[in-house]
């Protein structure tokens, strides 16, 4: 786009009898400059999840909180690292 501002929006009902919906947002912002092409990406989801109820539910809900949170990072670590030696393919 003219603006550099990139936006895709998914979603997702009644994936499973566990999750009631999901709704994910990716921006991609052109933030390129005289050291060379950058783009930032910012990932949002937001999940509804409904096993985390009864009376283990709060020890459930941190677990599964911290394993998300960490297989969130390890995923975009790895999309980075991907993208960045495709363009670097590329460049060549």
């Amino acid at each position: 786009p003219a603006d550099g501002v990139a936006v895709v929006a998914t979603k997702q009902i009644f994936s499973s009898h566990y999750t009631t919906g999901s709704l994910g947002l990716t921006v991609l912002v052109d933030q390129s400059g005289p050291a060379g092409p950058r783009t930032l990406v910012i990932y949002l989801n937001r999940t509804r999840v409904d096993l985390f109820g009864g009376l283990l539910g709060g020890v459930k809900r941190t677990l599964v909180r911290s394993r998300a949170r960490s297989g969130a990072e390890r995923m975009m670590s790895a999309m980075r690292t991907r993208m960045e030696a495709q363009f670097r393919e590329r460049a060549q």
